[in-house]
């Protein structure tokens, strides 16, 4: 696979002081410029040679003078060098050979001055004219720098060692330079201008055998500050880059290129762009001038043809802007004719609907009065009901409180009494156990005590006897010797042997008590140890009898709460079924009122719509009987009263809910009447104006009267039983 490597270059250095390792990397950037100026002008060449266009001379500036200065035969890496070689080699020696061996570049004009002289410098100073610019260095410790001067055992010694940081700092050089190094001095061969400018070399044919591209980073000010750009210092390291001689020899030739579809996009205004393409509408443009070449996908220009051509475009442009301009006039006159024409149509339009509004209104407001009663009566029934129901909701709410209370209380009364004899019947068996204990114990002291008593009596027998023994001892001590065996024995020997029976028989009675107290001891301490095991059993079977009972009164609590649970439920059921039953009654109710106020309202739309039709056809009516009398009749007071009473039949019938009163008590007839004919016999006649044509056109009586009659089947007609049930209307119409 392929391998991307990155150069990172730090770019020209131009200080105050300017030293030796300034001048290494002055070198090393125009080494690298030179590259750039040679790929810039190859990359210009190679585009001409793919679009086809002669390529001429170009001339550009080229850095092969300041490179000659530096590392020519006589430049001053060779003479920095032998100076190092040289035993009293110094700074200033190297300054002067390095001007006196390169005095021949200071000819020609100052611009093409590689080594600058200044009157000015020191013995140590020189300066070199660098692509960037002039920078002057001081060649102070210059000798002593590149005279890098490690012994050649020294370094074989540590490519010998064993240690790798110590054999890698000394790195084996390839065979053929250390042949060449082996034929000339070690002090030259490894000076640090050598070694810099071996690398640099190896560097460079690396470079070389690589597609290379350039990237350059400008900074826009120095004071490192967002928005700021400083236009002097960019464009002096725009310069210092070598962007600007890039451009000047990509520009040297033809200054501007386009392709040729842009060509033809942007410049086609200016003529019609035929089979020819872009390079005919040129041709039939620009005429003789050929101040530009044609390649295979670009056209070249040369100077000033390109801002000729943008001219040429600007006037066509403005020619086409004033077209444009007197098309876009007439539109907009045009559109202002267009609008006045349509405001027009619309103020007709809104004439006719204002005339229709006033008709539409007065039924709008009819049949809004009823919607709102009618809704009216809706709503108050739906509050009604609602009320009820939160009512009722209430009411239960406080039922089903008093009755959870009054269980509540129940149970806790009851769930009392149980513990309070639970309790009762648990002490209960604890007192009789204690009473039998108690019983026992005191049975058992009683007979220890007996026993105790007896003993005691024992006791003071003995000791009696044995005092009585000791006074018999006493008394036959100093008494006469006994009598001879037959003899009788006196009374005192008769008590002392009674005496000792007597102890005898108590020492007896005392061993026989002991045994028993020890019998009676054992059986006292078994019998205490059984008590305290039937004890500890007794109080084990009662927390398991409490335990057991705590689970059955808990058990029983609990099955009597999901049994009132489940008696709640099952009420709660049975009253959703009610509800649901009694929604659905409530529903179908509704729905029917629905339905009736459906039907109500279709048969008051029937009936609006038969009475707008009536008062059509009334009013049609009207107007036929007032173009009538004025066409027949000659009196003119009659004809403006018969006017008049019209215009007051259209305003009362128009503001007549139910129907219309007519008052014609003012006409004023002649004081006799002749003839009273009728003219209008019947409105419902399909002919009336043949019934009209019957009075005579002199007859004026007979025409009030026929309008009479006229008006009164006008009113039974269009009325019905309002117009017959009406006296008043009658006694009017009468009149």
């Amino acid at each position: 696979g392929g391998v991307i490597g990155l150069l990172d270059i730090f770019g020209f250095e131009s200080f105050k002081v300017n030293r030796f390792e300034q001048l290494c990397i002055n070198w090393c950037n125009e080494k690298l410029q030179q590259k750039f100026t040679v790929d810039v002008f190859r990359s210009v060449v190679q585009e001409y040679e793919a679009e086809g266009i002669p390529l001429t001379a170009i001339e550009y500036e080229d850095n092969a003078d300041v490179l000659a200065l530096i590392e020519g035969r006589m430049g001053a890496i060779s003479i920095l060098n032998e100076e190092c070689v040289r035993p009293k080699g110094s700074d200033s020696s190297f300054v002067s050979k390095l001007y006196a061996m390169n005095a021949s570049s200071n000819a020609g004009p100052a611009s093409s001055q590689v080594l600058i002289t200044n009157k000015r410098f020191t013995n140590l100073q020189f300066s070199i004219q660098h692509y960037a610019g002039a920078i002057v260095y001081d060649a102070t410790d210059f000798v002593r720098k590149n005279a890098d001067t490690i012994p050649v055992d020294l370094v074989e010694l540590g490519r010998m060692s064993k240690h790798e940081l110590i054999s890698g700092a000394f790195p084996p050089e390839p065979l053929a330079k250390s042949k060449t190094a082996r034929r000339g001095s070690s002090l030259v061969s490894n000076t640090v201008w050598t070694k810099f400018r071996n690398q640099l070399s190896d560097l460079m044919a690396e470079l070389n055998k690589t597609d290379t591209r350039y990237i350059r980073c400008i900074k826009p000010n120095t004071r490192k500050l967002p928005l700021i750009v400083d236009h002097a210092s960019t464009i002096e390291q725009l310069r210092c880059a070598g962007v600007v001689a890039a451009v000047t020899i990509s520009r040297a030739a033809f200054p501007n290129r386009l392709l040729s579809s842009a060509v033809a996009a942007r410049f086609g205004c200016l003529g019609a762009v035929d089979g020819g393409g872009a390079a005919g509408l040129l041709e039939a443009v620009l005429g003789d001038d050929k101040g530009f070449e044609v390649g295979a996908t670009k056209i070249y220009f040369r100077s000033g043809v390109l801002e000729r051509l943008e001219q040429l475009r600007l006037v066509k442009m403005s020619e086409f802007s004033t077209k444009i301009t007197s098309f876009v006039r007439m539109t907009l006159c045009r559109s202002r004719f267009s609008a006045l024409r349509a405001s027009a149509t619309l103020c007709q339009s809104l004439a006719r609907a204002k005339r229709q509004r006033t008709r539409y209104e007065s039924l709008l407001a009819s049949a809004v009065l009823i919607q709102c009663a009618a809704r009216c009566a809706s709503s108050r029934r739906v509050s009604v009901s609602r009320r009820r129901a939160r009512a009722a909701a209430r009411i239960r709410a406080r039922y089903l409180a008093h009755r959870d209370l009054r269980a509540f209380a129940l149970a806790r009364e009851a769930a009392v009494r149980i513990q309070a004899a639970s309790r009762r019947v648990a002490q209960q068996a604890k007192f009789v156990v204690a009473l039998r204990e108690a019983k026992e114990e005191k049975k058992l002291e009683n007979q220890l005590a007996a026993l105790q008593r007896k003993l005691a009596l024992e006791e003071e027998k003995r000791m009696k006897a044995e005092q009585r023994a000791k006074e018999a001892e006493s008394r036959g001590a100093g008494a006469p010797p006994l009598p001879p065996t037959g003899s009788r024995r006196p009374a005192d020997s008769d008590e002392i042997e009674e005496g000792f029976v007597d102890l005898g028989s108590q020492q007896a009675l005392m061993h026989e008590s002991g045994k028993m107290m020890e019998y009676l001891r054992k059986e006292v301490f078994k019998l205490r140890t059984h008590n305290s095991q039937l004890r500890t059993e007794n109080e084990r079977l009662k927390e398991n009898n409490r335990r057991l009972m705590d689970a059955n009164a808990a058990a029983g609590a609990s099955f009597a709460a999901l049994n009132q649970h489940s008696k709640q439920l099952s009420k709660n059921n049975i009253k959703f079924q009610q509800d649901v039953t009694a929604a659905k009654s409530r529903e179908q109710a509704r729905a029917t009122q629905v339905a009736e106020l459906k039907d109500e309202l279709k048969m008051q739309k029937a009936t609006y719509i038969a009475e707008v039709h009536s008062r059509l056809q009334y009013s049609k009516i009207l107007e036929v009987v007032a173009r009538t009398v004025e066409g027949r009749s000659s009196d003119p007071a009659l004809v403006e009263e018969i006017n008049a009473i019209v215009e007051d039949c259209e305003k009362h019938y128009l503001n007549s809910p139910n129907g219309m009163t007519i008052d014609i008590s003012r006409m004023k007839t002649p004081g006799r009447r002749k003839k009273r004919r009728s003219l209008l016999p019947n409105f419902g006649s399909p002919k009336p104006e043949e019934d009209l044509a019957e009075g005579g056109e002199d007859d004026d009586e007979g025409v009030v009267d026929g309008l009479m009659k006229g008006l009164r089947n006008l009113g039974g007609t269009f009325f019905g039983g309002q117009g017959r049930n009406d006296e008043n209307r009658h006694e009017n119409l009468g009149s």
